[in-house]
């Protein structure tokens, strides 16, 4: 697995990370292909984009997605409810 932005523990804070890239710009385990040793687009396994947010309890709660946008969209809405949806 990736190394996602680390979550700090400010309830209502939210945002998404790229699990196919560590911080530095450097392909994570997850990357595959030619784009690992510096060549093509990115490609890696699994679904890319984490959404996170934390919560009122001060937890932080996660949710992969394929497209960014979408990842972006659950992140603001929890940010904006006040994180009270109930993951799986």
């Amino acid at each position: 697995m990736g190394k996602p932005t680390r979550i700090g523990r400010t309830p209502g804070t939210g945002g998404v990370s790229d699990l196919w890239k560590n911080q530095d710009g450097t392909p994570s385990k997850r990357a595959t292909g030619a784009w690992v040793q510096g060549r093509g687009k990115p490609q890696g396994i699994g679904s890319r984009w984490r959404g996170w947010y934390v919560g009122v309890d001060g937890k932080p709660r996660t949710k992969d997605f394929r497209i960014h946008a979408d990842a972006e969209a659950w992140s603001n809405a929890q940010t904006r409810q006040g994180g009270h949806e109930r993951l799986g």
